[in-house]
């Protein structure tokens, strides 16, 4: 059942069970896929991710009994390797609410539940290689669209996704692939951008129209306080790749760290300052 230019595939198996790598490597030989390196923990399978390209990722999703949904997310922002487009599947060990979501909102293209056969993980990879769904991208997700109905308010940009293991099968040359990479990495990020932006305006809004009912708790504020600062950092940091001068976002930075050690202080006025300057911040790189 190998596929024409398989051979060229570059594969990741990162599974920490002797026999389930065996059984993944006897998958992707049965593909014509030979060129597989193999990992056993969470520290090398970074390592692997952050020196190496790879086409096609295996990766179990509790490998070395660590969370290794961290992994495919800073893959798909672009914190491991150069290529975010890598085709990820996910084996999971676990059914449970946790592990489906986790695989859901990770960036994976696909999932597999152990126990499988190899014909099942065959399948999902030949798959792949023929299609894979087009990307969005929100304040914390890039991947593949998995909507399954028209949401209201705003429709999330789609994008078409590199498909690395497509490319090899069609033998693109290498440096026609890469070049489509960059323009669309490009393009995601520069929507990703705009997407950061706007969580801040929405979710200083939503703190502030709390605070205005007099329905804000510390409980409610605080978490939220943390994910505005999370996603005011890594604004800063694409936009500082940019050379964008970043005034504006370290001082909103500040006031989010200074609400969250007086959250019990904070006033409806306090959140409405920080919403004001959201929406300066929005406004001035969205546009």
């Amino acid at each position: 059942m190998a596929l024409p230019s398989a051979s060229q595939t570059s594969a990741l198996i990162a599974e920490s069970s002797p026999l389930l790598r065996q059984a993944v490597r006897m998958a992707l030989n049965n593909l014509g896929i030979k060129n597989i390196a193999e990992s056993s923990s969470i520290s090398s399978t970074y390592e692997h991710l952050k020196k190496e390209t790879f086409d096609l990722v295996i990766l179990n999703s509790d490998i070395d009994n660590s969370d290794a949904f961290f992994l495919v997310k800073e893959l798909r922002r672009g914190k491991l390797g150069v290529d975010i487009f890598s085709a990820v599947i996910l084996v999971l060990t676990k059914n449970d609410e946790f592990h489906v979501k986790g695989a859901v909102n990770s960036g994976a293209d696909a999932a597999v539940l152990v126990p499988f056969a190899p014909d099942q993980l065959m399948a999902k990879i030949s798959a792949l290689m023929q299609s894979r769904a087009p990307f969005i991208v929100t304040h914390d997700y890039i991947g593949p669209d998995r909507r399954k109905q028209t949401r209201s308010g705003p429709s999330a940009r789609t994008f078409t996704a590199p498909n690395p293991l497509k490319a090899r099968t069609l033998a693109l040359p290498e440096t026609r692939y890469k070049a489509i990479v960059a323009q669309v990495r490009s393009d995601i990020f520069a929507e990703r951008v705009k997407r950061l932006a706007h969580h801040l305006e929405w979710g200083s809004r939503d703190l502030a129209a709390r605070a205005r009912d007099g329905l804000l708790t510390a409980d409610y504020s605080i978490p939220n306080l943390f994910v505005l600062e999370a996603v005011t950092e890594e604004l800063i940091e694409r936009l500082e790749e940019d050379g964008t001068a970043v005034d504006d976002l370290e001082g909103f930075r500040s006031i989010c760290l200074e609400m969250k050690s007086a959250a019990s202080k904070a006033a409806y006025r306090d959140f409405e300052v920080l919403h004001e300057k959201a929406r300066k911040i929005t406004s001035r790189h969205c546009d």
